[in-house]
């Protein structure tokens, strides 16, 4: 009679559990993630891949030059615009915002700062974003 119990409580609990794998499985759960913004100011070489991963959720490709324009003054990114020319072969070097957040560390005692790119297609939106720390020789 104990076998009976103990066998049909299992048969039970792995039926239970089936129908839950299935249940969770088949449902779609949303989880909201709230991240803290990072200001210019605190940008270090430990949180780069926060920082940048902020950058392109705040400018996805796509978004206008002059909205471009407005966040990285309102973020206090200093930085300057090469104009389109067609007298420069290299589209890396035109039509694009260049920026960089200088002192976020220094490694093997070397200053670091953070070049940023935001690249515009001809229609003028965000076409990519680019970063790359720099090292600065004492």
């Amino acid at each position: 009679m104990k076998r009976l119990v103990i066998g049909s409580t299992i048969a039970v609990l792995i039926t239970a559990l089936a129908a839950l794998f299935l249940t969770v499985g088949n449902s779609t759960t949303s989880v909201s993630v709230t991240t803290k913004h990072i200001p210019v100011s605190e940008v270090r070489l430990s949180n780069l891949n926060a920082f940048e991963a902020q950058v392109r959720r705040e400018v996805p490709l796509g978004t206008p030059k002059r909205e471009v324009e407005v966040y990285l003054s309102k973020q206090h990114i200093p930085y300057g615009f090469a104009e389109p020319d067609p007298d420069i072969s290299d589209p890396n070097i035109q039509n694009v915002f260049a920026g960089t957040i200088q002192n976020i560390g220094t490694r093997w005692g070397f200053p670091a700062s953070l070049a940023i790119r935001i690249h515009l297609d001809q229609g003028e939106r965000v076409d990519k974003v680019w970063f790359r720390v720099d090292y600065d020789a004492p």
